[in-house]
């Protein structure tokens, strides 16, 4: 036997004689290959006969780096015919003996690399099916063991390789393409770690496993890919410890010194199906965004949460805290059984989208920011002495849109917005916040704003407009402001409605005190019991063109409005309407009580109120305008106080001038005019 049946060797590009060590009985004994491709010319064969072989003589050298293979591959043919009698040459007989030999060990070598049966193996392995049969077939074993052409989905092996969740398995040996021009191909698993899931980290979401570890790696994976962790629904996923989601990334700068905040630093969690996540035991927060604290200019942008439930189960303080975050979505979420829905501190541009809140407080912002969208949510009070929305020393251009907030259990003291600057440290504010297209439903107060006092306005500049507030089955009196040591509100265009709450102790529709430069136009006050606006200590009110229709129900001694504190000074009442369809409520329509200065009244209408302006102590002065055919002769005037002809004509008074106070006072006719 010969030691070798094949020779290969690396080409150099110089080379051009590559020797061959086993013996070939004739030139086309020996197969060569280049690089795997067989060559049949371009070479001469030397050492044929030779047992120990000969050499393959290039033309020209082989390409540098080329794999030049030789080996043994005898033609299976007979060269020698012996005659009877004829010349038995040992020779020759030999030679044709070796070329026998040379074969079966070629053979033998082919044989010795092909898949093979045991002896004691029964039955016919043939495969007996044509070319159309076996065409994108594979062959392998049955379940007995015996040969069989599979389709690549039966092949057991691929199955195994396809289920398997090693590195290079499972989805990894998949393929996939998006439809559509110019999309490329990939393997599925790039497309499925395109997202992240919590049950990819063993959630088990039946509300009695802990998925708290899970639900965290599931986050901190994200936070490597792309930050978005998926939820799957209906689930309850029970958690025992805050869920943390922290991002971390450095700031791209464009120029030295301007630092702009990096696309890749969005964390979102996604809820599908309703799921919800129940917090076990006490727990200071549910779910944290946090920025990175080793970098003040670090934070969550442009991040989201949508889709979730979020069960304090009354054990849990907060559902989510937000730490200097800017712009982070909260869309379609419910929360319940929570002191705070959502606790927001940061740089502002807040977005909450139709959430739904049964909380104590439904969203705290504080710490800064503005820019900020409160937007067609649901808010249901949850206890006594709470709010549904609070703005603390957090503002700038802030919107509260189309929301709703109900307190349908009847909790006393509560309030659907705080705009409360009272806990702002050094010059922090709440400003510019609107509040627009709000339904407010059984609260005490619907929005409760209050400054830091002492002649400090930090609430200031804010628009009231376009909302309506009535009670929640007659429990609650519907306020719809109360403001007091704030500044620059435009109140306009708000619906207040009572709807007949009797209570001798109802507040009044819109109470301020001690505010400076407001604004109160276009609202519509009806059916309050007691006083529909109270001012006190209110400086530079301006009242004009509203509306004011059954108010002081509770009897003919009762006012519509009423000013009073000694600091009053300068505020206007102007085109307002007065209706009263019953002589048994207030016949008061605007009361300045003792020690207001200056209160401005012109050209308002009153039907149904006896006593249209009303002064209570001598040091009070009320400036009034207003039009009619003749000097009046019933209320209360002060000096000062004009009249103006409805009915002038050539020749006649224009109008008339109050020149002693009194009731009605002493009038005196203005100069005629030309005839």
């Amino acid at each position: 036997a010969q030691a070798t049946l094949f020779n290969e060797s690396v080409a150099n590009g110089v080379t051009t004689s590559f020797p061959y060590q086993f013996m070939i009985a004739d030139a086309d004994d020996i197969t060569v290959e280049v690089d795997d491709i067989i060559v049949t010319t371009g070479f001469a064969v030397t050492g044929v006969g030779s047992p120990t072989g000969g050499a393959i003589e290039f033309v020209v050298a082989p390409a540098n780096g080329s794999t030049v293979l030789r080996y043994l591959d005898p033609v299976l043919k007979r060269v020698e015919d012996y005659q009877q009698l004829g010349d038995f040459n040992s020779e020759t007989i030999d030679l044709d003996l070796d070329r026998i030999w040379l074969a079966i060990q070629s053979f033998q070598a082919r044989v010795g690399r092909a898949i093979k049966l045991p002896v004691a193996t029964n039955g016919d392995q043939t495969l007996m099916e044509n070319a159309a049969e076996r065409a994108n077939m594979v062959i392998g074993f049955d379940l007995s063991g015996n040969l069989k052409l599979l389709s690549p989905v039966e092949n057991p092996l691929l199955a195994e390789e396809l289920a398997s969740t090693s590195d290079g398995k499972g989805v990894a040996l998949v393929g996939f393409k998006q439809s559509g021009t110019g999309a490329v191909a990939r393997t599925a698993l790039s497309k499925m770690r395109e997202t992240v899931s919590v049950k990819d980290f063993g959630a088990i979401g039946d509300g009695v496993a802990d998925d708290t570890t899970a639900i965290q790696n599931a986050v901190n994976a994200a936070m490597e890919l792309n930050g978005v962790v998926y939820f799957n629904g209906p689930a309850v996923y029970k958690i025992t410890s805050p869920i943390t989601v922290k991002v971390t990334r450095d700031l791209i700068e464009e120029t030295p010194g301007a630092a702009q905040y990096s696309d890749n630093c969005a964390a979102s969690l996604i809820g599908f199906g309703s799921p919800i996540i129940k917090a076990s035991g006490t727990l200071a927060h549910m779910v944290e965004l946090v920025f990175d604290t080793s970098d003040s200019d670090i934070a969550p942008f442009y991040s989201k949460v949508q889709g979730l439930g979020f069960d304090g189960s009354n054990t849990a303080s907060i559902g989510i805290k937000s730490n200097y975050c800017l712009g982070v979505t909260y869309e379609n979420n419910r929360f319940w059984n929570l002191p705070v829905g959502i606790s927001y501190t940061g740089y502002g541009i807040f977005r909450a989208l139709f959430n739904n809140f049964k909380c104590s407080t439904g969203i705290k912002l504080s710490g800064g920011g503005g820019d900020s969208l409160i937007f067609g949510n649901d808010f249901y009070a949850a206890a006594n002495s709470t709010s549904g929305l609070v703005f603390e020393y957090y503002g700038g251009n802030s919107r509260v849109i189309s929301n709703v907030f109900t307190n349908q259990d009847g909790y006393t003291t509560t309030f659907a917005v705080k705009l409360d600057g009272t806990t702002a440290p050094g010059t922090e504010e709440v400003r510019n916040v609107n509040i627009t297209d709000n339904e407010f439903c059984g609260y005490t107060t619907g929005i409760y704003a209050v400054g830091k006092g002492s002649g400090t306005y930090n609430v200031y500049d804010c628009v009231i407009r376009g909302n309506h507030t009535l009670p929640y089955g007659g429990s609650n009196p519907g306020k719809l402001l109360e403001a007091i040591d704030c500044s620059g509100f435009n109140i306009s265009n708000n619906k207040f409605n009572s709807i007949s709450y009797s209570s001798a102790t109802e507040t009044s529709g819109l109470a301020l005190t001690r505010t400076l430069d407001f604004k109160i136009s276009e609202n519509h006050f009806e059916n309050y019991s007691n006083t529909a606006l109270r001012l006190t200590d209110c400086v530079r009110t301006t009242v004009s063109n509203n509306s004011f229709y059954d108010n002081g129900k509770l009897g003919a001694g009762y006012e519509v409005v009423r000013v009073g504190g000694g600091s009053s000074s300068r505020n206007y009442f102007l085109n307002n309407r007065f209706y009263q369809s019953s002589d048994s409520y207030a016949e008061n329509g605007i009361v300045e009580l003792s020690g207001v200065n200056a209160t401005f009244a012109y050209r308002n209408t009153f039907l149904g109120l006896n006593r249209p302006y009303t002064i209570v102590g001598a040091a009070s002065v009320m400036k009034l305008e207003d039009d009619g055919t003749a000097a009046p002769t019933t209320g209360y005037w002060n000096t000062g106080d004009i009249v103006w002809n409805r009915l002038p004509s050539a020749g006649g008074a224009p109008g008339w001038v109050c020149v002693v106070s009194g009731a009605p006072g002493t009038w005196k006719a203005m100069p005629n005019l030309a005839a």
